[in-house]
C-alpha cells in the first residue's frame, strides 16, 4: 500500500508500559486500522497481516480484536469461541519489565511443551476452575527472578480467593479472571497499595 499522506498521532495509553501486555504493538495495530479507515483504503486481511506482522509478532492479534490462539511468527489466527462474560484484575507492580532482559533470563530447557486444547475448552465453557489448573506462562520463572513482586502479587490474589491467576506475557503485571466481577473489585481494594490496578472484561465472540 502506498500513499503520501501524513499523519499526524495522538494516543492516550491506558495499558501500563513495561507489563508484558502489549500495549505498544496494540497502539501500533489501531494506527494500522486508523490508516485504513482515514483513507478508504480496499484491503484484503491477508494483506493487512502481512503489513502488521512485519512491524511486530503480535501486531496481527490485536489487529484481529477477539480472543485467538496465535500459531507461526503471529501470522496464524484461530478464534476461541469465547461467549460468557469473563473479567479481570490487572496488577502492574511498580518495577517494569524489559521483554529483552526476561527472554535473556529465560531457559526454555526447563520448558516442556504443553497442550492448549483444555485452556481453549476452559475459555469456551466459562470454566474457571479448568482453566486455573492448565493455564501456564513458562516466562514466569525468569521475571520472577528480575521482579519478585510478581510472585508476592499472584500470592496475594490466590489468598483473596481468586483461581485463574498468572503473570501476564513476559511480565511485569499479574491478571486475575473471574465470572464474578464483585470478586475482583473486592480483591483490587485489599493489599494492593502501591500497583497500579485495572479492571477490565474479556472481549467476546459474538461475531462466531
Amino acid at each position: 500500500y502506498k500513499f503520501e499522506d501524513k499523519f499526524r498521532i495522538h494516543i492516550h495509553k491506558r495499558i501500563p508500559m513495561s507489563a508484558g501486555l502489549g500495549g505498544g504493538s496494540s497502539n501500533a495495530a489501531a494506527v494500522v486500522r486508523g490508516i485504513i479507515l482515514l483513507l478508504k483504503l480496499r484491503t484484503n486481511e491477508a494483506d493487512i497481516i502481512d503489513v502488521c506482522r512485519s512491524i511486530g509478532s503480535d501486531v496481527p492479534f490485536f489487529f484481529k480484536e477477539m480472543p485467538c490462539r496465535v500459531q507461526g511468527t503471529g501470522e496464524v489466527l484461530t478464534p476461541i469461541n469465547v461467549k460468557r462474560p469473563f473479567y479481570a484484575l490487572i496488577v502492574k507492580p511498580q518495577t517494569g519489565l524489559s521483554t529483552k532482559e526476561v527472554f535473556n533470563r529465560f531457559d526454555d530447557s526447563k520448558s516442556k511443551a504443553k497442550s492448549l486444547a483444555p485452556i481453549i475448552q476452559a475459555l469456551e465453557n466459562g470454566d474457571i476452575s479448568m482453566l486455573a489448573q492448565h493455564m501456564f506462562n513458562d516466562l514466569e520463572p525468569a521475571a520472577i527472578s528480575l521482579c519478585p513482586e510478581i510472585s508476592l502479587i499472584k500470592r496475594t490474589l490466590l489468598e483473596e480467593g481468586l483461581e485463574a491467576v498468572m503473570m501476564t506475557g513476559s511480565g511485569s503485571a499479574v491478571f486475575a479472571l473471574s465470572e464474578d466481577f464483585d470478586k475482583l473489585e473486592k480483591a483490587a481494594k485489599h493489599q494492593l497499595k502501591g500497583h497500579k490496578v485495572l479492571l477490565t472484561k474479556l472481549k467476546e465472540n459474538t461475531s462466531l
